[in-house]
């Protein structure tokens, strides 16, 4: 095992990447409110002609020249005295018609020490009314302003940047009970469509970008960037990169949007390379399943567990790659990125892809047995990456987050009992759905709740620049976001099979994930680098060293720590840069 501590510079012979980690270490602040493209330029040989949405801080504007606000709408000084008035009429009947008790009413022995008790009574009264009528104002504002003053909100589709792909991949897949794995004939299915998807990523395709969605299909959404080195065609077998990236909680695609297409054009001068990130169910703008569960059955997972993420990007993969065609090629090299709460995701594809390959190698055995095919060398190691992983590799984890899935909730009270309400009472969850619902608008069309909360998450570079915010708060504009992300808050509470019979919960399950990895590590099928920052509050930087030593348990297998010094939860978006130099090193080495 190997920790590196690096430093917040880059030294590279690639004016690209050096550029970039300069203007990533130079993030100021800036009030300013002009739109900017959300998405980097297009190359200038790319014959792509779609247009951008640019965006600020505090409103996006489409392509067609339409300005939508990020925040609530302005109110009227009408409906702010209407909200003033209610608020003092509910203060006044609250003491007309409920008073409190006379042995809480101190103050009446204090009037009668004053010269005027009539006139202090008078002004205690009004004082007193205005400050129960200021904590009424608090919930009536919010229902004002939810009521009349939300942000227009749009189909996803229009809110799509160039590089931005709608399609519908299918959702529904008979699983076993085993932590992120595929049944054998699942598997069998995933591998031999995997091995024909994979063919040509790479040609344009001319076909329409999303199609209806249907039952079973959710239309997820991706970006994708595609590359292929400027060299003459060879007869040999093409080897292939393909890179798949998971965002964390509260985010989406676009946080890898600074260094994606970095990622694709650089590892793509040796070798063709398709590189996605996709938004996961109830976030950025992928369709939210309006069910919690799949089937309802202890052998289903949740439709929006990390599990199920894991199989729809696999999935999405694979669509992506059956788009241009077939042709020959040579070895596939699998890189699976994930940051914070969708490492979870991360680690679960790449177990996914391990064992169809396993699946994939014991059908040629028994090819080779019956005197059919011919014998093919071992596929390369899966690259697992990981940036500040939200992964607990022990019980009493360093991370200042709960671990990932619970909530305060299963800690007051049995988890038996909360899913037998949450999902037999109707009422009650429609009601619990409802109130995350507002009290997720009231927090996500503020702009100084992604200010401050994007501030704790940047290093010493930060805070955060406009267009970061606008990328977080992108999504929010989306028709029925926020039933999609209450969803994912609550379907732990929901779904049937959460922490069902097996010791530990969800701690155990992250134990058996890390156990699994660390399996693999050992086999030699898959190597893993950890990234994260010294400055990162989020997450502690304990937790991955502790994971690394977890993971390299044996003592043998690649598992490196990288530490980047002064950098925050979010490396490639603080030092993209760097970032992009680090994972594209670590990937081509041992090649």
């Amino acid at each position: 095992m190997l920790f590196n501590r690096c430093g917040g510079g880059i030294s590279s012979s690639s004016p690209n990447l050096a550029a970039s980690s300069r203007s990533s270490n130079t993030r100021l602040y800036s009030s300013a409110s002009a739109p900017v493209p959300l998405s980097s330029p297009p190359p200038a040989s790319s014959s792509t002609s779609t247009p951008s949405i640019c965006g600020s801080a505090s409103e996006i504007i489409l392509p067609d020249g339409r300005a939508l606000t990020l925040n609530f709408r302005p109110r009227s000084w009408f409906s702010r005295l209407f909200a003033y008035s209610t608020a003092a009429l509910l203060a006044v009947g609250r003491r007309k018609f409920l008073p409190f008790s006379p042995k809480f009413r101190w103050h009446f022995k204090a009037l009668e020490k004053v010269a005027h008790p009539r006139l202090a009574g008078g002004l205690f009264m009004v004082l007193f009314v205005l400050m129960e009528a200021y904590v009424y104002m608090i919930p009536l504002r919010q229902v004002q302003l939810q009521s009349f003053f939300l942000p227009e909100v749009v189909p996803a589709e229009k809110l799509g940047l160039p590089a931005s792909r709608f399609m519908p991949v299918l959702r529904r897949e008979k699983r076993n009970s085993s932590v992120g794995r595929l049944t054998p004939a699942a598997a069998s299915d995933a591998a031999a469509s995997s091995t024909s998807a994979f063919a040509s990523p790479f040609a344009q395709s001319t076909a329409p970008a999303s199609k209806p969605s249907q039952t079973s299909h959710l239309k997820l959404h991706a970006l994708v960037h595609r590359h292929r080195p400027s060299l003459p065609p060879s007869s040999s077998p093409t080897n292939i990169f393909f890179v798949h990236c998971n965002h964390g909680f509260g985010a989406n695609s676009l946080s890898y949007e600074p260094v994606l297409e970095s990622l694709s054009s650089t590892l793509g001068q040796q070798f063709p390379t398709l590189a996605a990130a996709h938004d996961a169910p109830g976030f950025g703008l992928s369709e939210s399943p309006a069910e919690m569960e799949d089937g309802g059955g202890q052998e289903e997972e949740g439709l929006y567990s990390f599990e199920n993420n894991a199989r729809l990007g696999g999935r999405l993969m694979a669509a992506l790659g059956e788009e241009g065609g077939r042709e020959e090629r040579g070895e596939e090299q699998h890189v699976y990125i994930g940051h914070s709460m969708g490492s979870l995701t991360s680690a679960h594809m790449a177990l996914n892809k391990l064992e169809s390959q396993d699946e994939e190698a014991r059908g040629r055995e028994e090819s080779l047995e019956k005197g059919r095919g011919t014998p093919s060398p071992p596929p390369p190691p899966v690259t697992l990456i990981l940036v500040a992983p939200a992964i607990m590799p022990m019980r009493r984890s360093p991370s200042r987050l709960p671990p990932t899935g619970q909530t305060f909730l299963p800690r007051l009270f049995p988890a038996r009992l909360l899913r037998f309400i949450f999902s037999k009472t109707g009422p009650v969850a429609h009601s619990l759905l409802v109130l995350t619902s507002f009290f997720l608008r009231s927090l996500c069309y503020s702009e100084k709740f992604w200010r401050d909360g994007l501030g704790v998450a940047w290093g010493v570079g930060g805070p955060p620049t406009s267009l970061t915010l606008a990328h977080y708060r992108l999504p929010s504009l989306k028709e029925g976001w926020e039933r999609g992300l209450s969803r994912f808050l609550l379907a732990p509470l929901f779904a049937g099979r959460r922490n069902g019979g097996r010791e530990g919960g969800k701690e155990g399950e992250e134990r058996g994930l890390v156990k699994a990895l660390a399996e693999r590590v050992r086999e030699g099928r898959l190597k893993v680098l950890i990234i994260h920052g010294t400055k990162d509050r989020v997450v502690a930087m304990e937790n991955s060293r502790r994971l690394a030593i977890a993971m390299k348990e044996g003592g043998k297998g690649v598992v490196e720590v990288v530490e980047i010094e002064g950098v925050g939860h979010v490396p490639h978006e603080e030092v993209p840069g760097r970032f992009v130099e680090t994972v594209v090193e670590f990937v081509k080495r041992g090649r």
